[in-house]
């Protein structure tokens, strides 16, 4: 009778773990959401600057090859 008894508590105290530790998810999960919300703007900055920094590197790329066939083109024609 007392096995059944302690059983029967080590239930019910498991059962009160498994409730605050998913009432401790649940939290977390509220706070990553809303971390993630106050965030949103700063990862959408990031998206822009990388953007303007690969729409620069392609202008520059492109200005160098067009002074290397400026440089190239008179040494061909002189050949």
């Amino acid at each position: 009778l007392e096995k059944g008894y302690n059983a029967i508590s080590e239930k019910g105290t498991l059962e009160k773990q498994l409730r605050e530790l998913q009432d401790q998810e649940h939290s977390i999960k509220t706070r990553l959401k809303e971390s993630e919300h106050k965030l949103q703007p700063y990862y959408q900055k990031k998206k822009d600057c990388e953007g303007r920094i690969n729409n620069l590197i392609w202008k520059i790329r492109k200005y160098n090859r067009q002074e290397t066939d400026e440089a190239e083109s008179p040494l061909s024609s002189e050949e």
